[in-house]
């Protein structure tokens, strides 16, 4: 069985209303809230083989974040510009294009598409909140079999579950 972790990044900064979009860093609740994120996942044993983020800073800080709790070399994380503002079949596309060898994946993206690819592998939600992970297991052998009939969300985890000061 294969994993695949949808994780919307942090939450990022909106002070410079000159900077561009892709530009935009993680501000302090998302400097809080991706490690504590991240060590959920630890502490369940749930560490990705392979780490998949756009091109957004703020993505690549919640990707960097999670590599660092998970001792996974930050060299490693896998930079996709393609998946900036990308839609559910770019991110599907990407997806079908893993090897085989990888059992899970995390791919930190963006919303709406994350939350929409939550809906499609049966995760009822409306929103995807920041930093907010959606962990699907997939009964099949091929990434490129991927599909709503052999993967199922299994676990929606986000900072408002676990800390009281998530809205800080």
């Amino acid at each position: 069985m294969k994993k695949l972790y949808l994780v919307r990044h942090a939450k990022s900064s909106w002070k410079s209303a000159n900077q561009p979009d892709i530009e935009r860093p993680l501000n302090k609740r998302g400097f809080r809230d991706a490690p504590r994120m991240a060590k959920i996942l630890l502490e369940r044993g749930d560490i990705p083989q392979k780490i998949i983020a756009s091109s957004a800073i703020r993505t690549q800080t919640t990707a960097q974040i999670f590599a660092a709790q998970f001792q996974y070399s930050l060299d490693a994380i896998e930079v996709v510009p393609s998946l900036y503002l990308a839609n559910m079949d770019a991110i599907l596309s990407e997806i079908y294009g893993l090897s085989d060898d990888i059992q899970s994946v995390m791919i930190v993206a963006h919303n709406p598409t994350l939350t929409y690819l939550a809906y499609y592998f049966h995760q009822a939600i409306d929103n995807l909140p920041t930093c907010g992970i959606v962990t699907i297991e997939v009964r099949a052998d091929k990434w490129s079999e991927i599909s709503d009939r052999n993967a199922q969300a299994v676990q929606f985890d986000y900072p408002k579950l676990y800390f009281n000061d998530a809205d800080e």
